[in-house]
């Protein structure tokens, strides 16, 4: 092979690999003196969860959210409700969850700018301590709502961290924290606002 056809071969592996350098995105750390954040319920009462706060347990800055439940039994869920405004394209989302080893199962929705939800699966907290999760945004997954097309349509307006029940009884807290993004595009383009 000659230097040119060598060159060539690299330019073209490297605008296949290449094509889009992404940035980590620090998008909530829950370091503000209050939050938007609201927690809502399905099959229990609403008052058997609530978001504050805390400075009890963090992984990074002075505090992070804490989410306090109680589950009665199966068939039970509840989200805690993140808004963002993301203006960029993404392609993974990693926040850290302190668990409490009780079972339940965690996820993640997304809801976009036409009002489709985009639902990933997680795991389940199997685990007691700080954990980091991912979640993969090009993989599949399911939708719901919206305009029906599949895709998060930007700007993406909030983000919900999902908590299933085990299908037991169980009452505890949670807490989360350091929620980024792996973005096509700079901090200050990816939040639309200056850093």
């Amino acid at each position: 092979m000659n230097q040119l056809s060598s060159i060539a071969v690299t330019a073209l592996l490297c605008a296949a690999g290449c094509a889009h350098a992404l940035s980590t995105v620090a998008v909530e750390g829950f370091e503000a003196t209050s939050t938007k954040t609201r927690s809502w319920v399905v099959n229990i009462p609403s008052g058997n969860a609530s978001v504050s706060l805390s400075t009890e347990q963090k992984t990074q800055g002075k505090q992070s959210l804490k989410l306090s439940y109680r589950f009665t039994g199966g068939g039970q869920y509840l989200g805690v409700n993140v808004p963002v405004k993301i203006k960029a394209p993404i392609h993974k989302l990693t926040h850290q969850i302190y668990g409490n080893k009780s079972g339940c199962s965690y996820g993640l929705y997304v809801l976009d700018a036409f009002g489709e939800t985009h639902k990933y699966r997680g795991g389940r907290i199997d685990f007691t301590g700080w954990k980091e999760v991912s979640y993969d945004l090009t993989a599949g997954h399911e939708t719901w709502g919206g305009d029906k097309n599949g895709r998060i349509n930007l700007p993406v307006k909030s983000i919900v961290l999902e908590i299933g029940t085990s299908g037991k009884a169980f009452e505890g807290d949670l807490y989360f924290d350091a929620i980024t993004v792996e973005s096509e595009k700079s901090m200050a383009e990816t939040l639309g606002r200056e850093i």
